[in-house]
């Protein structure tokens, strides 16, 4: 009930003062009276402490490995080529366009845009073009934030990317995913940004945590208004175009999973579910299990309906730390020695004459758990994703096999 209150105060707000919601708007006004303006974005931005610069042109390859870029409106690409390296060593793009001039770049990404919504359980009644979009996983950006509430969005779908908010699970507004050093966020709605929808309370927050997922680990963030154009010098080093990225990121889902696997993986999940009823009564936050949002009972007194909404994410830095755990605890049995870090796991598997390349193992393995082990809940929350934690999962079981072969 507290969402669905929530969610008519908001709008009877943005009714009696703003007027009706507006259709998709292609000039972002910097003006905050105006409704289609994003100056209330800007000023979340600087009280979130993030630094900015507004620009018509953005040359990927002048542009160092702390900077961020949100393109908001392009009018015209020149060349692409240096999004990769960009990404690979350190940089954030923030892809929010929903014109058709970034078409061919979402293609080579992986992505699958659609015009407009297919699923209408979420269409708010009476609002022509306006979705509540829920929460679907945790994560910096949408922590607070139960739901967005969108105008004329373009969801899209991308198998390799972690769903933040979703219309339906191959419907998906927000998302997040990693290349290299560097970050990819992709928004199905640059309506966000607006005055209009930024005022919303939900919004406000996820704006604020934007800015401060930004602000955190960028020194500036590039807005690329106009309509403004991406130009990139081609160098050696870029010049494998776009598709490397798109098969880069689609690799990241080509995992078999064998039932040995999935045995393993119930485990660990079975750990997580232990750690998050243990964390419910001691009132910790180890483990965030799903939520379920708003009211089943319809509001009365409104004109539209609020259906129940579900959020499935989960914490997933939890269950890797356990098997973390798990894993240089059988390396202490099999070696007779405290193993409790990653320098420690590989000096005794190369005193066994044992290697990790032999194995299928990824060189970095132990570094990975280390990583998630010493990391902020909220840093964790950033890198985990159901993926990472299969392939964890996946080489920490040919990892037990094999000590288990030597025993």
């Amino acid at each position: 009930m507290k969402i669905a209150a929530t969610i008519a105060v908001s709008w009877m707000i943005t009714l009696s003062i703003l007027g009706p919601p507006p259709s998709h708007a292609e000039d972002f006004s910097l003006n905050d009276e105006r409704y289609n303006g994003i100056g209330r974005a800007l000023t979340i931005f600087e009280e979130e402490g993030l630094y900015f610069e507004l620009t018509e042109v953005v040359d990927f390859s002048e542009l160092d490995r702390e900077d961020a870029v949100l393109l908001l409106h392009v009018g015209a690409i020149r060349s692409a080529r240096g999004t990769i390296d960009f990404i690979e060593r350190g940089g954030a793009l923030l892809l929010a366009d929903e014109g058709d001039t970034l078409e061919e770049i979402y293609a080579r990404f992986g992505f699958t845009r659609q015009s407009g919504p297919l699923t209408r359980e979420f269409a708010l009644h009476g609002f022509d073009g306006v979705y509540l979009a829920p929460r679907y996983e945790r994560h910096s950006l949408s922590d607070g934030v139960d739901f967005l509430i969108t105008d004329h969005p373009r969801p899209f779908f991308h198998e390799s990317l972690s769903p933040l908010f979703t219309l339906a699970e191959d419907e998906i507004l927000v998302a997040v995913g990693r290349l290299g050093a560097g970050e990819l966020i992709a928004i199905g709605d640059s309506s966000l940004f607006i005055n209009q929808l930024a005022r919303l309370s939900e919004n406000d927050r996820f704006l604020r945590n934007l800015g401060r997922h930004l602000a955190g680990r960028y020194a500036r963030l590039l807005i690329v208004l106009g309509p403004g154009t991406i130009a990139s010098t081609d160098t050696p080093s870029s010049a494998r175009g776009l598709g490397n990225l798109r098969e880069g990121l689609l690799a990241i889902g080509a995992i078999e999973i064998d039932p040995l696997t999935l045995h393993l993986a119930s485990i660990v999940l079975l750990i997580g579910l232990t750690l998050m009823l243990g964390s419910k009564l001691h009132r910790g936050v180890l483990f965030q299990g799903p939520q379920r949002l708003g009211n089943p009972a319809a509001p009365t007194g409104i004109e539209w309906d609020i259906r129940t909404l579900e959020t499935r994410g989960a914490d997933l830095g939890a269950p890797i730390r356990a098997l973390r755990q798990v894993v240089y605890a059988a390396m202490t049995r099999r070696f007779a020695r405290r193993i409790a870090s990653a320098a420690e796991a590989k000096s005794a598997l190369a005193g066994a004459g044992l290697s990790l390349e032999k194995m299928g193992i990824e060189a970095r393995f132990f570094e990975r758990l280390d990583e998630f082990a010493l990391s902020s809940p909220s840093e964790a929350e950033v890198r985990a994703s159901r993926r990472e934690l299969v392939r964890f999962v996946r080489h920490a079981e040919v990892l037990l096999n094999r000590l288990e072969e030597r025993e």
